[in-house]
């Protein structure tokens, strides 16, 4: 009887400090370091537009056109790079997606990836109104 009190002393032991603590791991955050510039010439000056120079930073936008199905409605994605420090910026827009609007008021991912992978996008040709090609707008 002894011999099982001590037997079960010591299981009781070995099980309440044998017990490992577990680590919470916080989720990860889904954080991007995108960098950005711009650096051309406009009437025979050479521009150039960064973050490291006078505070400048970068503004993506868009320009929707929704309409209902069974018409296509069609955006044109823009990027701005400006600073409340200087009046130069310059602004591009890219193509134009169109997409079915019965999925939603933003085109499928698949869409958008293809639209901004496509070989036709990759070396563009300038239009006034980016459709197809880009439109740059500096100021």
């Amino acid at each position: 009887m002894r011999l099982n009190k001590i037997f079960c002393l010591i299981s009781s032991g070995l099980v309440l400090f044998s017990c490992v603590k577990h680590e919470v791991i916080p989720a990860p955050e889904h954080t991007v370091d995108l960098t950005y510039s711009f650096s051309g010439v406009v009437d025979n000056d050479t521009i150039s537009l960064s973050a490291d120079n006078l505070d400048y930073t970068c503004l993506p936008t868009q320009e929707k056109n929704l309409v209902s199905p069974p018409l296509l409605s069609s955006a044109i994605y823009y990027s701005r790079i400006s600073s409340t420090l200087s009046t130069q910026s310059i602004q591009i827009g890219l193509g134009e997606i169109q997409w079915d609007r019965t999925s939603g008021d933003d085109p499928a991912l698949s869409s958008f990836n293809t639209f901004f992978t496509s070989v036709a996008n990759a070396f563009p040709s300038y239009n006034d109104n980016s459709s197809p090609g880009f439109k740059v707008i500096y100021r």
